[in-house]
């Protein structure tokens, strides 16, 4: 049985509860499957542009979003409502401008759905924060979508803003462009990678049956992979056969010095050069 002061004291405890959420209100935001269930995130912005601020959203999800009564918001006032033909498809971008309403350095910047509940906010300045972007630069989610709720972790600068399109591409560089844990040509999306293929016998033919990606040729590697015979400098188009005691002029196909080199079938017949 518990005794009517330990009844008193988790009163009191649940009243100083109450007062506390009260005197410091949560932003309400949608739950998933809610009719406001967030379909669109605050994926990029300028705060430092000549041509005005803007504020990249992202659909992430595999329906469109319209995002008509939408609004986005800085730390004091509503910057922007959408309208109704404001709509963004399946894993695409809509870019926003909001007339120079980003502070340089920090500031808040809210997103809400047409029922006024908050679906994404990111905060830049500040330790914790998203980093602040520099003159012509943006800030954004890397990769596109990325939402951990740790604005610091999932924001990083771009020296070369990317509104309406993928925030980072993997190029060959030596680094992990676009923050997924893999490295140039490990990453199946990198631009400039380049199919090598085995040149065993050193004759700058590649055998077809040995190949690797990567964005510069490792040693031994060739481009090409017309080499027939991988084990004999050369190429035949249908076999090949032992080069000693012979010269093999490999790029015309030419036999000299009266050994038989190669044996070529046109036809279905034989040819041999003497």
């Amino acid at each position: 049985m518990i005794r009517k002061p330990v009844v008193g004291l988790l009163l009191l405890v649940l009243s100083l509860n109450a007062l506390a959420l009260a005197s410091n209100p949560q932003p309400i935001r949608a739950a998933a499957g809610d009719p406001g269930s967030p379909q669109s995130i605050i994926n990029e912005f300028m705060s430092y542009a000549a041509s005005g601020d803007w504020v990249e959203l992202y659909n992430p999800s595999d329906v469109k979003t319209n995002l008509g009564g939408w609004t986005l918001a800085d730390s004091t006032s509503v910057m922007k409502t959408l309208s109704s033909g404001d709509e963004i498809p399946a894993h695409s971008w809509l870019q926003v401008f909001v007339s120079n309403r980003l502070d340089r350095s920090g500031d808040k910047i809210i997103l809400k759905n047409s029922a006024g509940i908050e679906v994404d906010r990111v905060a830049y300045g500040g330790i914790g924060n998203a980093p602040t972007p520099g003159d012509g630069q943006s800030t954004g989610r890397c990769p596109d979508g990325h939402d951990t709720d740790v604005d610091g972790m999932d924001f990083r600068v771009f020296i070369d803003p990317t509104p309406r399109k993928i925030n980072v591409t993997e190029v060959c560089d030596g680094l992990d462009n676009d923050c997924d844990g893999l490295i140039d040509a490990d990453d199946p999306s990198c631009t400039g990678v380049s199919t090598y293929y085995a040149d065993a016998d050193d004759d700058g033919l590649g055998d077809p049956a040995t190949s690797i990606r990567a964005c510069i040729a490792p040693t031994g590697y060739v481009l090409n992979s017309d080499d027939m015979c991988p084990d004999t400098p050369g190429s035949s188009p249908t076999g090949c056969i032992p080069e000693s005691p012979a010269v093999v002029l490999a790029s015309s196909g030419m036999l000299t010095l009266g050994a038989i080199l190669w044996l070529k079938r046109r036809h279905g017949s034989a040819l041999i050069v003497s």
